[in-house]
């Protein structure tokens, strides 16, 4: 008798032991899944969730204020992910506010981080759906890091190439080295700042040059600032259109008379043109020839007269004296 009611005594201590640690343990993952405090119910769509579960912890500034309680497919590209927030913490969360899927930990469970906005915005509401900050995949980003991680490779065995060229050349480590190079390549430039110097005194001086042309001063001024000057050049070339016209007329005056002369017109033309005036002249050149060599033969005769030598005698004396 006494040994059953020990262990009636036994057994109620291990039921009710059994139902405290029940109560405590059901309180406790309570209060993680936010079973025991008032919340509301969000969302936002994802393109990746990387792995993100219900039950997962969603945080905002660092600190859980919610778990994730659905994930859904919606498209191809597109997953919904839906998650409750604390009702006491969800008036400082704006609705404008970024969400995105982070790790808890370097290699932890995944969780939903909320980001402040930077400008305020009203709080969210029940069913309120953020704007999510799509998350670069841990794969794409060791890709990127494997071909970074190639491409230093090669800049690092191009410069070491190059290291032991610079190395094994002397003529390139002498000029690198030589002091006189320095002097010299000092000099050019000390000479470029003097040709500098000497360029801007030249500006300067054209730019005082322009100056005074603008102002009318000098020669080379007064004729391009003279308004009246314009309208003695303009009477110059209207008397030169004018002469040019009296040109063309004489021109055209003179083409008309050659072209008369050519078609046999007129006197000088007909004098030009007749064959038979030409052979007269000729003709009649060759008496005058005829007729001056008659008298010259009677002139001659008349010297050798008994009765006129006496006379060309004495022209002949008078011309020498």
């Amino acid at each position: 008798m006494n040994t059953q009611s020990g262990n009636k005594i036994k057994l109620g201590f291990f039921v009710l032991a059994a139902t405290a640690l029940f109560i405590l343990a059901f309180y406790f993952i309570g209060s993680k899944k936010n079973i025991f405090q008032s919340t509301i119910h969000v969302s936002a769509v994802f393109n990746n969730v990387n792995g993100l579960l219900p039950g997962n912890n969603v945080r905002f500034n660092g600190i859980n204020v919610g778990t994730v309680s659905k994930v859904e497919a919606i498209a191809d590209t597109a997953i919904k992910v839906e998650f409750t927030i604390e009702k006491n913490i969800a008036k400082f969360i704006a609705v404008n506010s970024v969400v995105s899927i982070g790790t808890d930990g370097l290699l932890g469970n995944k969780v939903v981080n909320i980001a402040p906005a930077e400008q305020k915005g009203n709080p969210v509401q029940e069913g309120s759906e953020f704007d999510a900050l799509h998350s670069i995949q841990m794969e794409d980003a060791m890709r990127t890091l494997n071909r970074t991680n190639s491409n230093i490779e090669f800049i690092t065995r191009d410069l070491k190439n190059i290291a032991q060229k610079i190395n094994n050349n002397n003529s390139l480590w002498g000029l690198l080295s030589d002091t006189v190079v320095a002097q010299n390549v000092k000099a050019v430039i000390v000479n470029i700042r003097t040709t500098s110097n000497q360029s801007a005194i030249m500006t300067g001086n054209l730019k005082s040059l322009t100056n005074d042309l603008k102002m009318g001063k000098g020669s080379l001024g007064a004729f391009i600032t003279d308004t009246s000057l314009y309208g003695k050049l303009k009477q110059v070339v209207v008397k030169f259109e004018k002469v040019s016209d009296s040109v063309a007329l004489i021109s055209g005056n003179i083409a008309q008379l050659t072209k008369n002369i050519k078609d046999g017109k007129g006197s000088a033309g007909m004098f030009l043109k007749d064959t038979m005036l030409i052979h007269d002249l000729n003709k009649s050149m060759e008496n005058i020839k005829e007729g001056s060599k008659g008298f010259n033969e009677n002139m001659e005769a008349l010297k050798h007269n008994i009765l006129l030598r006496r006379y060309f005698k004495n022209q002949a004396r008078n011309k020498l004296k």
